[in-house]
């Protein structure tokens, strides 16, 4: 279940801040508001999402949509822009890297949530370059009630139960995360890597050694998907080099001018 490189170039940028052409065709950013089940069936919607990852299909857009409510608790949910439907649906299908330029308060820590709750033994490690943010997005898990676990050198394990794990990129240098990624079994590994506000790798790499071993971590042989608001369109050509993405990575963008 490792993703392979694919044989073709990076796809075009999925710019998804742009108005669609004026026409009777036109449909807005998300085309069929889908109606919440009413309560009698909720429990028949997680079921068919069981027995579907069971069989490791890819989650549709309208389960996937459900993942969502379920992690932020609200029958009545939607897609909150288009670059959120679209960056979930690349991180369940496994193929190839992604990167996430959305606005500040476009919903990214719910793109990662959400994947985690619809996959089935699988993990996804997010990375917080800043310890405020990891300390982040521990609050905002914890808030949630979603199980993750949080790795520090202090207890360097990494609890297979809980789909999501939290880690400094510091620690994620060390020897200390590389054990316990392998210690992992075999039948629930490490999946997916996470890399939050992934523009400080670009701006801090002149006087964080961390910054410049980043791409290191690309030894683990899992997805990679950065998330941030501020990358430009200049800078996306210098990620493959910086982070070791694989050919035919996914880029999908809303406008980064503030």
């Amino acid at each position: 279940h490792v993703p392979q490189p694919p044989p073709h170039p990076p796809r075009p940028v999925l710019q998804i801040n742009q108005a669609p052409p004026v026409s009777a065709a036109a449909s807005p950013v998300v085309s069929t508001p889908i109606v919440p089940p009413p309560e009698s069936s909720k429990s028949d919607c997680v079921l068919s999402l069981v027995l579907l990852l069971i069989y490791d299909a890819v989650p549709s857009v309208e389960q996937a949509l459900q993942g969502l409510r379920t992690v932020l608790h609200n029958p009545q949910a939607q897609w909150r822009n288009e670059g959120q439907k679209l960056a979930v649906m690349a991180g369940l299908e496994w193929e190839t890297d992604v990167v996430v330029v959305l606005p500040t308060g476009s919903g990214k820590s719910a793109i990662v949530a959400t994947i985690a709750e619809l996959e089935v033994n699988r993990i996804t490690a997010v990375l917080c370059p800043l310890c405020s943010l990891l300390q982040d997005w521990h609050q905002q898990l914890t808030a949630l009630g979603i199980p993750h676990t949080l790795f520090n050198t202090a207890h360097p394990h990494i609890n297979d139960q809980h789909s999501l794990v939290l880690v400094s990129l510091d620690v994620a240098t060390t020897l200390s995360w590389q054990q316990a990624v392998m210690r992992l079994r075999q039948e629930i590994p490490l999946c997916r890597l996470v890399i939050d506000e992934a523009h400080l790798v670009l701006t801090e790499q002149e006087y964080r050694e961390v910054m410049v071993r980043v791409k290191e971590l690309r030894a683990q042989k899992c997805q990679l998907m950065l998330l941030s608001a501020t990358i430009s369109p200049r800078s996306i050509s210098a990620l493959p080099s910086l982070f070791n993405l694989t050919s035919g990575y996914q880029v999908i963008r809303a406008s980064s001018n503030r």
